[in-house]
Formats: C-alpha cells, structure tokens, sequence
C-alpha cells in the first residue's frame, strides 16, 4: 500500500511528467544553436569545411607544385659568384683532393721561403651551364611527379566521396532518430492519457487501484523510451556537427521523401570500376612503375654545355710583388672566359640503381595485390547491398500495414477496456504494439534508403542515391 501511495505521489499529476521530458528536450537543445538544413547543403557544407578534405586538397597543390618543379630542369643553371678575401698567398704547385668542398683552394707559383704577408684578392665568376642531352632522364622525372599528382587528386577525390557517404548516412540517421523521438513522444503521451483515465476510473470505484498502479509503470516505460530517443538523436547530432565542420549547433534535417516513400534507382547496372578506392590503387601502381622508370633513367649519362666568365684581382703583382693595401687587391686586373661540353656518368652506380629498381617494383606488385582485394570486398559489398536493398523494400511495404492493424487493435483495446470488456494488460499490449508498429515503420523507410546508400558507397557512385531523392 505504502508502495502504491509513493508511486501516485511520484507520478502525479502525469501532464507534469511530460512537460518534464519537453522541457529537458528543450533545454539541450536551446545550449545549441539551432539550423534547419536540407541534405545537399549539408554536404556541401562538410566538402568546404572538412579539415581532413582541406589536407588532401593541400596535398593535391603540393603535388601540382612539383610538376612545375621537374618541368625547370630545362632551365640553364645560372651560378653568380663574388669574392673578397683577404688571406696569404704561399702556393705550391701540386694535387689536392678537394675533400668534397672542405679543403681550401690554393692557387699560384712557389714561394722560395714562407711568408706569412696578408695580401686582398677579389674572384667574380659567371657560369651557365644546361643540359644537352639526358637519354630521357629529365622527361622520366616529370612524368614521375605526374603521376604522383594524378595519385593524389584520386585521394582527394576518394576523401570527398567518402565523406559525403558520411555526412548522408549521419543525415539519415538523425533524421530517422528525430523520428522515433517523435513517435515515442506520441506514445509517452498516449500512456499518460490513459494513466489519467485510470486514474479518474480507480478515483471512483470504477477500476481496482492495481490498474493505476500498472499503468504508472507504462508511462514510466514510456519516459525510459522517449529518454532513449532523446540519446541516441544526441549521438549522431554530434556525429553529424562534426561531419560538418560546425560543433556546438543542432541541427533540424529536412525529411524530403525519405519518410514517405522508398527509392526508385536501377542499380542492376552498377559496377565497382568507378569507385574511387579503385582509382587510388590504379593511379599508385602507374606512380610506381614511372618512379621505378624514373630509377633507371638515372643510371643513364648526362651530356652538359658549359659557359663560364670571369674577373680577378690580387694584391700580387705579375713580377710577385706584395701589396698589403686592401684597394690594391680588390681591382681586376685579369678577364677569362670558357666555353666548351662536358659528359658525366658516375659508372658504378649501376648497382644502387638495380637494388632501387627491384624495390619499386615489389611496390608495384603490393598495389597489385591490394588492388585486387579492393575490388574483392567491394564486389562483396555491392552485392550485399543490393541483396540488402531488395530485403529493405520488401519490409517497408508492409510497414504501413502494420500500423494501420496495430492503430484500429489499439483502439478496439481502449474502446473494449473503459466499457469493461478487456483488462488493462491487454490494452497495455496494444499500446505496446502500436509503439512498435510506428517505430518500425519509420526504421524501415529509414533502412531502404541507408540500404542504397550502401549500394551508392560499393559502386562509387554517391549520384545514384542524390538522383533517386530528387526524383521524389
């Protein structure tokens, strides 16, 4: 008895109960700001926004930035170079190794005895120099870095597609979650309106107070729901604000047909060859082979022309007197120039180049390999999802049918219980089934167009699911 007392104490009034749960609703949703936003702007919003798409764009322009490089290798090499120095002169004639570029340079005749005299010198040169011809190296370069740019738009394409699969699939789902919290806000208050009759049938004599008690307890099932939609429509609210590049706000998706009517789309014809996981392993295998060509051009020779020019002045004379003033050594005093062809090969880089050669081409092979398990799993989605699809359409039909039962059994359940021809628990069960039948109704056109979507994210081809809802 003390039991049921607290629990009418508790429950009581029941319109209280439901301005509660509108209320909590609310007021989660005025900490956000609150946008109302159809599906295509939505991915376009997310395609501008993305932090993960703006890399791969940038990675993109990169690429693109070193095209424009290896295209400069037909540029002469224009070297300017000044001098001053101010240094002793004791030369002697003979050979040095220039210790890649760490010795110091001596130049002119021998001294008879030391002489540690500073004298000023000046050194101006001017060298062009260019290729003549490469045996193909320069062009294996740029269409090595073509290719990686080719690479990377199929990346940046690849990241596009996906996330606008993303950014539907979380639309869906908030849409589908906004829904159910709907029908489970009818169904809460569907409960509470019988509660209150029960109430107003035990108050008088009409009913035995277990049946108030018993219905409490279906208007706090009721709430546990109405709570659980409020939930799981919280999760992908998230989801989809962070999709989008725009956290903190909520956002109102608008149903178009996806409440209403299933999807229309021949997907009989679709084929995974499009799909950009695809395009990524085709694009890397052809970067790999022209690096790995690229590679082998490099052990080729290189045939350069060569034009240098030059100006000197020095604080010795020709008659090897010393002048230590620093003007004296800073004026020219002495003109060159130089013209002539030079061919490079460094011949023993032939087994680097081998052992780099290989390497390329196991990465060659790898892509292959994951390539073709690529098209494995997508086949098997593909499939999967059409099978998926089909089973989706064929669910949603009877879903109206089965609203329709279930909304004439609940009621002929209420209508038979306040005359006293059905126990409550009967009502109880249609109420139940009534919640479920709306509920399911709105999962499965839900589920039809999730269920193509897949079909779209299989074949690579995001058109077939926007073409099928802009036929709607």
């Amino acid at each position: 008895m003390a039991s049921f007392k607290y629990r009418s104490a508790f429950l009581k009034p029941c319109y209280l109960l439901l301005a509660t749960c509108c209320l909590f609703a609310a007021t989660a949703q005025d900490k956000k700001d609150t946008l109302k936003i159809t599906l295509q702007t939505a991915l376009d919003t997310a395609i501008a926004r993305y932090p993960r798409i703006k890399a791969a764009l940038a990675e993109k322009s990169g690429a693109n930035e070193l095209v424009k490089a290896s295209h400069t290798a037909y540029v002469p090499s224009l070297q300017l170079q000044e001098q001053i120095t101010y240094a002793t002169a004791n030369s002697l004639v003979g050979q040095f190794y220039p210790n890649e570029g760490t010795a110091i340079p001596i130049s002119g005749g021998v001294n008879a005895a030391q002489n540690w005299n500073p004298v000023s010198s000046q050194f101006t040169t001017v060298v062009l120099s260019g290729p003549i011809f490469a045996f193909g190296k320069i062009t294996a370069g740029i269409k090595e870095k073509e290719a990686r740019l080719k690479a990377a738009d199929a990346a940046y394409q690849n990241e596009i597609f996906q996330h606008k699969i993303k950014v539907t699939e979380a639309y869906l789902y908030v849409l589908v979650y906004q829904k159910l919290k709907k029908v489970q806000s009818e169904n809460l208050k569907r409960a509470a309106d019988i509660n209150r009759i029960i109430k107003a049938a035990v108050e008088s004599g009409l009913k035995p107070g277990v049946d108030s008690s018993y219905s409490a307890a279906e208007v706090s099932k009721a709430k546990i729901n109405y709570l659980s939609s409020i939930r799981d429509e919280k999760t992908w609210q998230i989801k989809f604000s962070e999709f989008l590049g725009m956290t903190g706000t909520y956002f109102i998706v608008d149903s178009l047909s996806f409440n209403s009517a299933l999807p229309v789309a021949n997907t009989s014809q679709s084929v995974i060859d499009n799909n950009p996981l695809i395009s990524i392993y085709k694009n890397k295998i052809e970067s790999d082979l022209f690096s790995a060509k690229a590679v082998k051009r490099a052990y080729l020779p290189t045939l350069k022309y060569l034009a240098t020019g030059g100006a000197r002045g020095s604080g010795i004379s020709s008659t090897g007197i010393y002048s230590t003033g620093f003007s004296d050594g800073v004026q020219y005093s002495r003109y060159n120039y130089m013209l002539g062809a030079y061919f490079l090969w460094n011949v023993t880089d032939i087994f680097r180049i081998s052992y780099e050669y290989k390497s390329h081409m196991f990465e060659v092979q790898k892509d292959n390999a994951l390539l073709n398990e690529t098209r494995l799993n997508l086949t098997g989605q593909l499939e999967n999802a059409n099978a998926q699809l089909s089973l989706a359409i064929a669910q949603a039909k009877e879903a109206p049918i089965q609203v329709s039962a279930a909304t004439a059994g609940f009621n002929q359940s209420k209508a038979r219980y306040q005359s006293g021809l059905a126990n409550l628990a009967e009502l109880s069960q249609n109420l139940f089934i009534l919640a479920r039948a709306e509920a399911d109704y709105s999962i499965t056109y839900n589920n039809t167009w999730r269920s193509l979507l897949s079909v779209a994210a299989a074949a690579g081809d995001i058109n077939l699911f926007l073409n099928a809802v802009q036929t709607k």
